[in-house]
């Protein structure tokens, strides 16, 4: 198993500068996030995890020398910070260095031995702090892991050590005692010749399987003839060895929480985004099966909202006051679950599936869930596509279901994203989706497929203005679910009652802020890419995406209360 991927920041005004290093450390393996100043660099170590930042000294709005130290100052679990400048200043260099930088190159540079020693520098500071030895901790404000399993608040994001966090991973094998039958099911399926007769023994050996196939097979969601199956293998042919196994391990997974005392967790929400995740892989690949990675994209689809429940039964009480957190903060889980544990969720998912037996090659994609659709778009082609159909699957699910909790983060994808992998028209993959939750609904008692009723409907209304036109307005439509309801305007000066929701998403060029800014009111509102600075509008909110959904809520609440 694979751990995650190195994450770097790089920081530089100069588009080729940044270029330059982001493809020589791409080259090494990382994963690169680029930022243009310090102001916007900050804000990127702030909420997320970086294991490098390399950074410029002469920028705009914030120098590199203040970045370092505001690094510095701040982070509790910093990364390696490097000074990549053409500025050789001995008395500068000193500075820094006594600071706490932990290199300085000058250019000219040699970017594939800068990338090379790059890689040796983070990968020595990550076998450093493998160790226990990490030379950025003190132990003066550190909780012991046993403290914090117990509900200790945490003080430092590496007072949970990786070796101590990976031992709790593998007890959780036991903790978690999924199906041996899901398991083996998954592996018979997958073979170059899938044996059926073994395939219905090993489901009729398991009574459990057994009955989740037969009332998945007589389900309105995989059976809209109304013809009912009683015999096991008429069930297994009906809904198809193909998605069998993935199935089987996803319900099993999910089934084996039922016992387990996790407050926060929302098992119908679970159950109905499993179902809409089903849906979303038939409706994103019909006919298309034999895409490459298709198995991959399919079962880890359908383990990404169960990413969380493994760390969360590791650590219980410590999940419960990270939830606790999002309420009070509106901040999201995964930006917690960064700065707490040393492993994404998702990875950790990862490591135990394979404990279970999962084929390392089915779990490749599940590793990246926890990235960003921004983020996604920087990975190496060789797995971007199957990260980002994976992604798209669980969020056209999640649009068509409309249910996000609290402290989930609300991200989508670009039009650009979505036609690399071939999806042209978004809003027919949602309307799909929803039409068969709909008559799931209809037809069934059952609350779990009850999808539709938990949709808002608007009951207040603003006008809205798209700086950029996207092949499908996710945001609109996101809006409009969270209760409020948006009319189009072909321009911010038409402004109702001095409140206008500004969507500047997923812009290839800059919207002319100087200019808004002369007829700005507090009741503007921006959408924007990044942590809002003082290129954005002096008055009114603005609103960085990706951010949770109570953050979107409040957003909209504190607008339209002006």
């Amino acid at each position: 198993m694979e751990d995650a991927p190195l994450r770097a920041l790089i920081v530089d005004d100069e588009p080729v500068a940044r270029r330059a290093v982001t493809m020589a450390l791409t080259n090494e393996g990382f994963l690169c996030e680029t930022a243009i100043d310090g102001n916007e660099a900050i804000y990127k170590v702030r909420d997320q995890n970086f294991d490098l930042v390399v950074t410029d000294l002469l920028m705009p709005n914030k120098h590199g020398h203040a970045l370092a130290v505001d690094i510095l100052s701040e982070s509790t679990h910093r990364p390696l910070i490097v000074i990549h400048s053409n500025v050789d200043e001995p008395r500068l260099t000193k500075d820094l260095i006594l600071r706490g930088v932990d290199d300085i190159i000058y250019k000219p540079t040699n970017y594939f031995a800068f990338a090379a020693k790059m890689k040796g520098l983070v990968c020595r500071r990550k076998r450093m702090v493998d160790e226990g030895s990490s030379p950025n901790s003190t132990n003066s404000n550190e909780f012991s892991a046993g403290a914090l399993v117990h509900g200790a608040p945490v003080a430092n994001s590496a007072a949970i050590s990786l070796d101590e966090f990976d031992k709790r991973l593998g007890e959780i094998s036991h903790i978690l005692p999924v199906s041996n039958s899901a398991l083996e099911l998954l592996k018979c399926v997958r073979a170059t010749q899938c044996d059926l007769r073994l395939v219905n023994q090993i489901v009729s050996n398991d009574a459990v399987l057994t009955a989740e196939l037969l009332r998945l097979a007589n389900s309105h969601a995989y059976n809209r003839t109304g013809r009912q199956f009683r015999e096991l293998n008429e069930a297994i042919a009906h809904v198809g060895t193909k998605r069998l196994g993935d199935i089987a391990v996803a319900v099993c997974t999910l089934e084996s929480m039922t016992d387990l005392v996790l407050p926060w967790l929302d098992k119908d929400l679970a159950r109905r985004r499993s179902l809409a995740t089903n849906l979303a892989i038939e409706a994103i690949f019909r006919n298309k099966t034999d895409t490459p990675h298709y198995d991959a994209v399919s079962f880890c689809a359908l383990m990404h909202h169960l990413r969380h429940f493994v760390v969360a039964t590791a650590y219980a009480p410590l999940y419960e006051s990270l939830v606790a957190k999002c309420q009070t903060t509106s901040r999201s889980l995964n930006s917690l679950e960064s700065e707490t544990f040393p492993r994404q969720p998702a990875v950790a998912t990862a490591i135990v599936l394979s404990h279970w037996g999962v084929p390392n090659e089915l779990l490749l994609p599940l590793q990246y869930a926890d990235l960003t659709f921004r983020s996604i778009a920087t990975l190496p082609r060789t797995i971007k596509s199957s990260v980002l159909l994976m992604k798209s699957v669980v969020f056209f699910a999640e649009m068509a279901l409309g249910n996000w909790m609290p402290w989930e983060l609300i991200d989508f994808p670009s039009s650009q994203l979505l036609r690399e992998i071939n999806i042209h028209n978004p809003q027919a993959i949602i309307e799909e989706i929803r039409g068969r939750l709909e008559s799931i609904r209809e037809a069934s008692c059952d609350a779990i497929a009850d999808a539709t009723a938990a949709i808002q409907k608007p009951n207040s209304s603003i006008p809205y203005y798209c700086w950029e036109k996207q092949d499908f307005d996710f945001l609109s439509e996101i809006i409009s679910l969270i209760g409020v309801d948006v009319h189009h305007v072909e321009d911010v000066k038409q402004a109702r009652n001095g409140k206008i929701l500004v969507n500047c998403l997923h812009s290839s060029t800059s919207p002319p802020i100087a200019e808004w800014s002369l007829n700005a009111k507090e009741g503007w509102c921006m959408m924007c890419d990044q942590r809002p600075t003082d290129d954005w509008l002096p008055v009114g909110t603005t609103i960085p995406l990706p951010s949770s959904f109570r953050a979107l809520e409040q957003a909209m609440e504190r607008v339209l209360s002006i």
